[in-house]
């Protein structure tokens, strides 16, 4: 009897661990952390500081390779007294891009946060109803509130783990034992509660906060069915990282902060677009008072309206000061840095299994060219994750209504986070004759609108293996690919796209029928990088292929890009080479170039062989006007605001090489067709390395050409050209 009663003697004399922390003495951390962070400390009465900055507009496949389509920075000064006022003026301003987007970060009234003292933080969505924005005028600000995670109330929304010393950080001649706590919401409050999922790390020492970061979520309150269904078809995540620095080794203030918003939907798989705004404070100085109450709490007086102005467009222009280069401040930040503390976002994490519509590529879903016309379909997946990785099983079916003609398959898919392998089998629409990775299926929007489409066509029916693999730090990754095809020539089915325009649709090209077992190796170094795009830096890669049977080739191709900017002054250049091996060259593993959306200057796939080089290079200068955003005559709206002209003088320079290197080659080349009425090959040997120059300006920070271009091997004439920055 005593052997039973014993335990329930212990339970009654030992206190029960409060739920909403792992242990007593995280309980009492927090308690104390809390006691300190909830108000300003006794002295501290303002600071100013110069913030810069970058705000880069990002697009990220399904393999979680970033593209920066857009690059902004901003420098602006700020002021901040503990009374909760916020002044903020921009004061500098310039972008580049790769297309024009529409947007601008100066659509959003804030993106700093200048304290973490309080109950509260605040974050941007926005103007104030009724508050009229303008460059000349302050701006109200309707401010977005997150329970601080060190809040009075934390307890009715939040729960604590963790709390283990991880680092001792030297920001001077003394040492700073830093705490690592988990933050997780719990609480279910009867409004909808903006609150974070991640960790914070506490100075042990002083109690004071150092860092918070992690996925920002909405929690209780109740989502009407609307809203329950838009999620399911899209999903928006912000995500914070706040660092700040030890003042006067008496106050904690904001060092670098970051915000991102990401949106994902399934139709468009793993694929996301990322809205990144990452902020230095610099030149920091503090006014220190004793006369300023010590205990009047932050965020009760932070109630008062930011007030921010711009200065002039002739300011804005002139700002020399960047401490960045422009791109270099994203440069190193990716999507997936969150994957580590948040529980839910737009990565599964934890065990479950879940059951929905996916599709891993757009093109799955909704696609438009001259073959399928347009094309519909519908993918599903069944996932099952745990934290070491994720299983997954699915397929996608879709009908090309123009060509009556079925497209899609299944896969199965193992994702450990560093590598992925999986296994499908589809019948697809695949692009043939390009140097370079060639896996897009083609540019539905140039197709439907433009009546574009400088692609050439192969129905593929494939069963594949395929393990990719990050090394380095995910600064390389290889893929080795297995399986057999068996391919087949199509036919195009729509003569030109929504709109009648000059540029009608050609003719697809034939291919070579047969089937062919196949194993292939590419390894990427810096695959985020590529020279079109705003992201500074390099890359270089290797691709080989081998295939056997009715259709038998080798192939290899490397390439290298690289871009930089001093300065006013962007480089870019690329340069890709390949050749192919075989006894009888099907058909489609041709090198094929020439055209706007391959190598502008030259005509369409004019030349080809076995054996290829394109070399390109640019240089921009961006000029000192007109780098203030648009503003168009919208009234009471910050949606009137369009992205500057910014206009580059731009000069480019592309030239191609390629030749036959066997009789069966010149043949394989004449059955793609001839040149009428000059009886030429369509796609020919160079002969030696013709070039193409174009000479312009760039508009919107680089996303649209306006200028000239002309060959520089024939006495062609200069010829106008409009086009994307992309084409150059």
């Amino acid at each position: 009897m005593l052997l039973v009663l014993l335990p329930l003697a212990l339970a009654i004399q030992q206190p029960a661990v409060d739920p909403q922390y792992s242990s007593d003495a995280l309980r009492e951390l927090i308690r104390a952390a809390a006691a300190t962070n909830i108000r300003v400390p006794r002295g501290l009465a303002s600071y100013t500081a110069t913030v810069e900055t970058e705000v880069a507009l990002v697009s990220v496949n399904s393999r979680a390779r970033e593209q920066s389509i857009q690059v902004e920075q901003v420098a602006q000064s700020i002021a901040w007294d503990r009374t909760g006022q916020v002044d903020q003026r921009v004061v500098g301003y310039r972008s580049q891009a790769s297309m024009f987007t529409g947007l601008t970060a100066l659509t959003v009234p804030t993106w700093v946060v200048p304290v973490l003292y309080g109950n509260r933080f605040s974050l941007f969505f926005g103007p104030r109803a009724g508050a009229r924005a303008s460059r000349d005028t302050a701006a109200t600000v309707r401010r977005v509130d997150a329970v601080h995670p060190l809040a009075a109330d934390r307890d009715a929304i939040y729960r604590f783990s963790g709390g283990d010393t991880v680092a001792v950080v030297r920001p001077g001649a003394h040492g700073i034992p830093v705490v690592r706590v988990h933050v997780d919401p719990a609480g279910l409050p009867s409004v909808r509660t903006t609150a974070l999922r991640g960790e914070i790390l506490i100075d042990a020492a002083t109690h004071q906060l150092v860092a918070l970061r992690g996925e920002l979520v909405e929690i209780g309150g109740a989502a009407s069915l609307l809203a329950r269904a838009g999620r399911q078809l899209m999903q928006a995540v912000a995500y914070v990282d706040f660092q700040s620095r030890e003042v006067e080794q008496l106050y904690w203030l904001p060092a670098v902060q970051r915000i991102e918003l990401q949106i994902a939907s399934p139709m468009a798989g793993d694929a996301r677009a990322v809205w990144r705004f990452q902020s230095r404070f610099d030149d920091v100085e503090i006014v220190q008072s004793d006369t300023v109450l010590a205990h009047v709490a932050v965020d009760t007086l932070a109630a008062l309206p930011r007030r921010r102005i711009v200065a002039s467009d002739a300011e804005l222009a002139s700002y020399s000061a960047w401490r960045w280069a422009i791109g270099e401040g994203t440069a190193d930040l990716r999507a997936g840095d969150f994957d580590d503390v948040v529980g839910g976002g737009l990565t599964t994490h934890g065990a479950r299994v879940t059951v929905g519509l996916h599709a891993r590529r757009f093109d799955d879903v909704l696609r438009f060219n001259r073959v399928e016309g347009l094309f519909t379909g519908l993918g599903g997946r069944v996932r099952a994750s745990r934290p070491g990785g994720n299983v997954a099983l699915g397929g996608s079916l879709g009908l090309a209504w123009h060509e009556r003609a079925v497209r899609g398959g299944a896969y199965a898919e193992w994702d450990a986070r560093q590598w992925t392998m999986s296994v499908a089998g589809e019948r697809r629409l695949d692009i043939t004759n390009r140097l370079g990775d060639t896996r897009s299926q083609g540019s539905g929007t140039l197709a439907a609108l433009l009546g574009s489409d400088d692609a050439d066509y192969i129905d593929r029916r494939e069963v594949i293996a395929v393990l990719e693999r990050n090394l380095v730090k995910e600064a390389a990754w290889l893929e080795v690919r297995a399986g057999i095809a068996s391919e087949r020539g199509v036919s195009a089915s729509v003569s030109q796209g929504l709109f009648r325009v000059d540029s009608a649709f050609r003719p697809n090209r034939p291919v070579d029928r047969g089937s062919s077992a196949r194993v292939g190796v590419a390894v990427v170094v810096h695959p985020d990088v590529f020279a079109e795009f705003a992201r500074p830096g390099w890359t270089t890669g290797l691709r080989v292929e081998q295939g056997a049977g009715d259709l038998s080739w080798a192939r290899v191709e490397v390439g290298a890009a690289a871009r930089a900017t001093k300065g006013r002054v962007t480089s870019t250049g690329r340069i890709d080479a390949g050749l192919v091996e075989s006894g009888r060259i099907p058909l489609q593993q041709l090198f094929a170039i020439g055209g706007v959306s391959d190598v502008p200057g030259f005509e369409y796939k004019e030349f080809g062989g076995d054996r290829a080089v394109v070399s390109r290079a640019t240089v921009r200068y961006a000029l000192p006007i007109l780098q203030a955003p648009l503003r168009l005559p919208i009234r009471r709206s910050r949606r009137g605001i369009l992205p500057p002209l910014a206009p580059m003088l731009a000069i480019g320079v592309r030239s191609v090489w390629t030749d036959a290197s066997s009789p069966a080659t010149l043949k394989a080349l004449s059955r793609l067709g001839i040149r009428s009425p000059s009886g030429t090959l369509l796609s020919r040997p160079t002969n030696g390395m013709p070039a193409a120059a174009s000479a312009g300006v760039l508009l919107f920070g680089g996303g649209l050409f306006i200028g000239v271009s002309r060959r520089l091997d024939t006495a062609a004439r200069w010829s106008f050209t409009f086009a994307p920055s992309l084409a150059l």
